[in-house]
């Protein structure tokens, strides 16, 4: 009788977890070293935001807690609503990965889907969360950017050095690429399989170079793709005719949160 009582109450829990997603599943906070950051960003007026300000922990209790409790099932439509918070897991420093949080609209942005929010997920840590001193600070130039990025990282006061995108590209422009499509068909609708093409052709054309590419937009013969790269390849770069945006550097900004 009692293994037929185990097997139900298996059962019923294998039916209760399944088609959620517990984002913090795979950290293991008990070996130390990590925080929880949450960094405010510019919504809609929001009390709970005006409460907790910029916040963090590193208390091993209270992140096991979020662990426990950021479990999310239903989907949310991607309201156009802006977010109020920018979620950084990290670890020694270094940023591992990031949400995006709206307090109003209850919707949570990760890079699996999105999730309907219940404030409640974060008011429940109210009193529990030291507060972050946040800096926003512009490098002046890449070099300068990196040694400072590799100094902060060996102060214990650190919480967070942001990931910029200038420590691995340069700049980036657009381009656009013409497809050869049917009457009732759309380029944009063929995106993922042309980026992959576009990928491989651009690696085999300049070899050495590195380079990320994205979608910017489109019509239904054309797409215009973003690539974000140095700017040797910028400056040889003929395979197709330029976008709206040349050449640009990035700008050389820099995110950094401290514990006060």
């Amino acid at each position: 009788m009692r293994k037929i009582t185990y097997t139900i109450l298996a059962i019923l829990v294998s039916l209760w977890t399944s088609g959620q997603t517990q984002l913090l599943k795979n950290y293991d906070f008990n070996k130390g070293g990590y925080c929880i950051l949450g960094i405010r960003s510019e919504s809609d007026p929001s009390s709970l935001q005006d409460s907790l300000g910029d916040f963090y922990t590193n208390d091993i209790k209270i992140l096991n807690e979020f662990k426990k409790d950021w479990i999310f099932k239903t989907p949310s439509p991607q309201y156009s609503c802006g977010y109020h918070y920018i979620i950084y897991i990290c670890k020694n420093g270094k940023c591992l990965e990031d949400f995006a949080v709206n307090l109003n609209c209850n919707e949570i942005a990760t890079d699996k889907a999105y999730f309907f929010f219940d404030s409640k997920k974060l008011r429940k840590f109210y009193g529990h969360l030291k507060t972050a001193n946040v800096k926003f600070e512009t490098m002046e130039s890449i070099e300068q950017g990196k040694k400072y990025i590799n100094s902060i990282l060996k102060d214990t006061s650190l919480l967070m050095v942001s990931n910029p995108i200038w420590n691995k590209y340069e700049g980036e422009f657009t381009f656009r690429y013409k497809c050869q499509v049917k009457e009732n068909e759309f380029c944009f609708d063929k995106e993922p399989q042309i980026l992959i093409k576009l990928n491989d052709q651009i690696k085999k054309v300049y070899p050495g170079e590195i380079f990320d590419l994205e979608g910017a937009g489109g019509s239904k013969d054309e797409l215009t793709i973003n690539i974000k790269c140095n700017k040797s390849l910028s400056d040889k770069f003929n395979l197709y005719p330029l976008g709206w945006s040349k050449w640009e550097y990035f700008k050389l900004y820099l995110t950094t949160a401290w514990k006060k």
